[in-house]
């Protein structure tokens, strides 16, 4: 039991120390450096599946893809394919490998390197052929590991899409005419505003009010305009929103809101 000099000069460091570490400052994620070089980028050609340029990792252990790199897939019927990296802890290798099945994707075999495990199978690309083709599958994506500037841009758009999701308006339109003074929001319905507030411009103000109360049967919102008492007359349905204005303006836009 002793303590063990890592980044030091002359210091012995095996090659589980780095990939511990390795593994640990890319969030324990396996996969292809994304945004350096051409990211393992697999392309056909003839009875061949080839890659471009790139890194892997897989809990911490990096592997270089040459550019050019291919393997040769033999056209001798239908299958589904996947091209791996497999590593082979237990005798230090690492080799490009296919693995087929007739009716789906074939199961991978991916040990925990950290914790004993000494076999991962890491998936390139997925395919599948036929006796006279090869079609990659262009909706797989392999796993990729990301720096933090992309991960945070990410992060940011999905913490606006989901704000903008939640508590964004639901609806903004227009009104049409209907008949004599009511008007109709063709788009405002029980579903999307029922449980939600709903702002009407009118007149010169925005009128705010519950969905739930001009629900059903409908409902009078009471407002005041230039120390008037006004009132809308609306009725909320299954498929459109009525609102008629006491002063006989026209409700020109509305909007839902949570």
């Amino acid at each position: 039991m002793a303590i063990q000099k890592i980044t030091f000069d002359a210091a012995s460091v095996s090659s589980k120390m780095d990939a511990d570490i390795n593994h640990f400052l890319t969030s324990g994620v396996n996969g292809i450096f994304y945004g350096i070089l051409g990211r393992c980028q697999a392309s056909v050609s003839n009875n061949y599946i080839s890659f471009q340029n790139g890194y892997v990792q897989v809990y911490g252990r990096r592997i270089f893809v040459e550019s050019g790199t291919k393997i040769s897939v033999s056209l001798d019927g239908s299958a589904y394919g996947i091209v791996v990296i497999k590593i082979d802890l237990g005798n230090n290798t690492i080799s490009l490998e296919k693995k087929e099945a007739s009716s789906a994707y074939p199961t991978l075999t991916q040990q925990d390197l950290m914790n004993g495990g000494l076999i991962y199978e890491f998936p390139l690309c997925r395919y599948t052929k036929t006796s006279s083709s090869i079609t990659l599958d262009s909706t797989y994506d392999p796993p990729y590991i990301k720096n933090d500037q992309t991960k945070i841009n990410e992060k940011a758009t999905e913490v606006k899409n989901d704000a903008s999701s939640r508590y964004g308006p639901l609806y903004d339109g227009w009104s049409t005419l209907s008949y004599g003074h009511c008007y109709v929001f063709e788009d405002i319905n029980s579903l999307n505003a029922y449980d939600g507030i709903i702002s009407v411009y009118v007149g010169g103000t925005n009128v705010l009010f519950c969905g739930a109360s001009v629900g059903g049967s409908g409902g009078i919102v009471h407002y005041r305009y230039n120390g008037q008492d006004c009132t809308l007359s609306c009725q909320l349905t299954s498929s459109k929103l009525y609102v008629e204005d006491s002063r006989g303006n026209q409700p020109k836009y509305a909007r839902v809101i949570r």
